[in-house]
């Protein structure tokens, strides 16, 4: 895959989890008026390709919801979870490591973090009460902090 055709993938990932969404709920609504049950209970539901990979599921780790898209070897490419601490969107290389979050966090601030390979050296955007651009290098040394008032910092 070369990165021209990393946007389409994405805005494919983006597709499947909007369709897997409809499909749950017209699913729902199709079983509340097929059968007078007002909830269907399931632990997990995946969805499978031509050859039996998983590429999508939702489900719960550590009771806590999730949505995962999985690229055709199996490997997260996009995750939505939700715990105690944050709701995070997070989207995966094909190795599997982390180069995009976004996150709104429990203690009322969010910002989103772009990762380099191996999640070494990262860009984070973050803000609470005031923002900050943070750089930082591939050993996580902070390389330059700009403050929203203007501050500059390395």
């Amino acid at each position: 895959m070369n990165a021209r055709n990393q946007p389409v993938n994405l805005a494919n990932f983006i597709a499947l989890a909007v369709s897997l969404l409809a499909l749950l709920l017209a699913t729902i609504n199709s079983y509340k008026h097929a059968s007078n049950t007002q909830n269907l209970k399931v632990r997990q539901i995946q969805i499978v390709d031509a050859n039996g990979i998983i590429r999508a599921a939702v489900t719960t780790e550590d009771n806590q919801p999730v949505i995962r898209l999985k690229d055709e070897t199996g490997q997260d490419r996009l995750a939505l979870l939700s715990d105690d601490h944050q709701t995070a969107l997070l989207i995966y290389d094909a190795a599997g490591t982390v180069r995009l979050g976004a996150s709104q966090f429990a203690h009322g601030g969010g910002g989103y973090a772009l990762h380099g390979e191996n999640s070494q050296g990262a860009a984070v955007l973050y803000l609470k009460q005031q923002g900050r651009l943070t750089f930082y290098d591939e050993e996580g040394g902070i390389i330059k902090n700009i403050k929203a008032e203007g501050e500059i910092d390395g």
